[in-house]
């Protein structure tokens, strides 16, 4: 299927309602989630309150929508690898996210922006 002005419409809509605002994307790229990533310990670092874990699922929940809607079919395939960096993102807040599944027991969660990541990587390295 080729992308279609609705397509377009729709991820603009995406990007209106859940783009991930600037402080949710300087902490994805911090120095600061890397060492806790890297440390394994995010989860005892940060309470549920805090600025930092909603910074983590701000960026998580915007890259699943995408992951689910283009997994869906509802969107072109091809635009929604094309329209954000879900790879590069993934790699900086992705291990939190499989550590997520761990702590709340939930093997599903974030699946769908893991798979887009994961699709996004292969289209780059292909």
């Amino acid at each position: 299927m080729a992308a279609t002005r609705d397509d377009v419409m729709l991820l603009l809509k995406l990007d209106e309602v859940y783009r991930p605002g600037v402080a949710a994307k300087k902490f994805a790229y911090s120095d600061e989630l890397a060492e806790a990533v890297t440390a394994g310990d995010f989860f005892d670092r940060y309470t549920l309150d805090s600025d930092q874990r909603f910074y983590v699922n701000e960026v998580a929940t915007y890259f699943e929508i995408l992951g689910d809607i283009r997994s869906r079919g509802v969107v072109d395939s091809d635009l929604a690898l094309w329209w954000a960096g879900a790879a590069i993102t993934w790699e900086r807040v992705g291990p939190v996210l499989v550590q997520a599944r761990e702590v709340f027991g939930h093997d599903k969660l974030w699946t769908d922006f893991e798979a887009l990541a994961a699709a996004q990587q292969s289209e780059l390295e292909g």
